[in-house]
């Protein structure tokens, strides 16, 4: 598969012919894909790669979410019943753009700033953190993926604690599967502003590690336009924390930043630079 070093993009902004191929999108091809995040909105660290693979490729897609985000603000003045419930109907109409179904979790959303303390307060409420773990693995056999996404536990993205803590959880869960366990990949996007302060693209947590696959986000999808597109819809989609204006940011990303980047865990390392993004 090609590093994040390679690509099959144009040189300059123009749309790349989605009938070249991407290796990591033919991997996942008509595949059962689970994706398993700690809040609803989570996905968009990788939503144009899930656009095309479920959408115009044809993958059955399932979103797990841990949390309902309920601590998170409200950008739309209000969000009736409550934000957890709200946000957690907006994860629903998100993932029906990817023709997917949800796995909504009610987990503690922000128990703690530090990771371990997070899985310990969620343990608790289940149980302990063998429980934890079985209900996850529970969760992943119910929905019988053949490649599991989530967030890297050494960053996030964000550096977010909950974030973290279910990546922690699922490469648990995943790791006492054995040789049943599907194929594991970790989200390795980051925001990043670009020179222009109106513009908001993707690049990677580390830059340089040749084991981290780049999906250039300006294939063409199957409706027409950029696969981008599907991070503009999915950001839509969670109206509560996605002004407009923040929309148009993502919108407005340089060509170069129009993309999102995945590890598989199988290569994942002992590499300091990772364990030295987060506090």
């Amino acid at each position: 598969m090609t590093g994040c070093g390679a690509s099959n993009a144009a040189a300059d902004g123009a749309q790349v012919d989605a009938s070249i191929e991407d290796p990591l999108v033919d991997a996942l091809a008509g595949k059962r894909v689970l994706w398993i995040g700690a809040h609803p909105d989570d996905e968009g660290t990788v939503a144009p790669l899930l656009g095309e693979v479920c959408v115009d490729r044809k993958a059955t897609c399932t979103f797990l979410v841990a949390t309902r985000g309920e601590t998170g603000s409200c950008g739309l003045g209000s969000c009736a019943p409550d934000v957890g419930t709200f946000r957690s109907g907006e994860m629903v109409t998100a993932a029906t753009l990817f023709g997917g179904t949800v796995v909504q979790w009610r987990l503690a959303d922000g128990s703690s700033p530090d990771p371990n303390t997070v899985v310990s307060n969620w343990a608790a409420s289940q149980g302990g953190v063998p429980a934890l773990v079985a209900n996850m693995q529970a969760a992943i056999a119910a929905a019988s993926p053949e490649a599991v996404i989530t967030l890297d536990p050494r960053h996030g993205t964000t550096c977010h604690p909950d974030h973290r803590a279910i990546a922690m959880v699922a490469i648990s869960a995943l790791g006492q599967m054995g040789s049943s366990a599907p194929k594991a990949y970790l989200a390795e996007t980051k925001y990043q502003e670009a020179t222009d302060p109106s513009a908001l693209g993707y690049v990677p947590a580390v830059s340089g590690d040749t084991n981290v696959i780049g999906y250039d986000a300006r294939r063409t999808r199957a409706a027409g336009g950029p696969t981008w597109d599907y991070l503009l819809d999915d950001l839509h989609a969670h109206a509560s924390q996605f002004n407009a204006g923040l929309v148009a940011e993502f919108a407005a990303a340089p060509a170069s930043e129009q993309r999102v980047f995945v590890l598989p865990f199988a290569d994942a390392s002992a590499d300091p630079r990772y364990d030295s993004l987060c506090p």
